[in-house]
């Protein structure tokens, strides 16, 4: 008998790791790329970028997000 990691249907639904993280947090967008070779993975590059006061604020029952341009800038200078 198969393992779900070794079966069939457990390769067809696993996806490699990402090449990249983003972080949102109240004060900062703090982005990691990553490679692989060979089953290592390697950080090959970091960046953070401050977001202006208010732009995101963390919340379970309402909206994160307050400035979607401010976060968007700020993702795409670090990446």
């Amino acid at each position: 008998m198969s393992t779900p990691s070794t079966s069939f249907f457990g390769r067809l639904l696993a996806s490699p790791p990402p090449p990249v993280a983003i972080e949102v947090s109240a004060r900062r967008v703090s982005v990691v790329a990553l490679s692989s070779q060979g089953g290592t993975r390697t950080v090959t590059g970091q960046s953070s970028e401050l977001l202006p006061d208010g732009a995101v604020t963390p919340a379970l029952n309402a909206p994160n997000v307050h400035d979607g341009a401010a976060l968007a800038s700020a993702i795409t200078s670090a990446g």
